[in-house]
């Protein structure tokens, strides 16, 4: 097996883990830190993108049609050209970021997709800390 479908598998499988043990969510980056990640929503986009919601799917993730794009360019053969298909990636990756930041800023921390998890570990830990000081 490659190294990166085991990876895969080990980090899937503690995101399962980490959903049973919080009851909240599979993303590791959530349960970590109480804040989503740049992916957050995604999943309810696609859902709601086959429920034939598209304003509601672009309001949970204005981005959710980037992964379809980034298989179809790898599976197209467009990395043929690898110089421009990595250019391709940068751009794509520099405006996933920059989406994110800005619904960040309009949607953090009271608006789906956006609520704070408070129950996460760094909140949690930050409390008994202060708790104990």
């Amino acid at each position: 097996m490659k190294k990166s479908f085991i990876m895969f598998l080990f980090i899937g499988s503690i995101s399962l883990l980490f959903s049973f043990i919080f009851k909240r969510s599979a993303c590791l980056f959530l349960n970590l830190t109480g804040v989503p990640c740049p992916s957050c929503g995604m999943t309810r986009a696609y859902i709601l993108l086959l429920r034939g919601d598209i304003s509601q799917a672009f309001y949970y993730h204005p981005l959710f049609i980037a992964p379809i794009v980034i298989t179809i360019m790898m599976h197209e053969k467009i990395s043929a050209n690898k110089k421009l298909f990595n250019r391709l990636i940068i751009i794509l990756i520099v405006i996933i970021f920059i989406v994110y930041l800005v619904r960040l800023i309009l949607l953090f921390p009271e608006n789906e997709p956006f609520v704070f998890f408070s129950d996460a570990i760094l909140p949690k830990f930050y409390r008994f800390i202060k708790s104990v000081l």
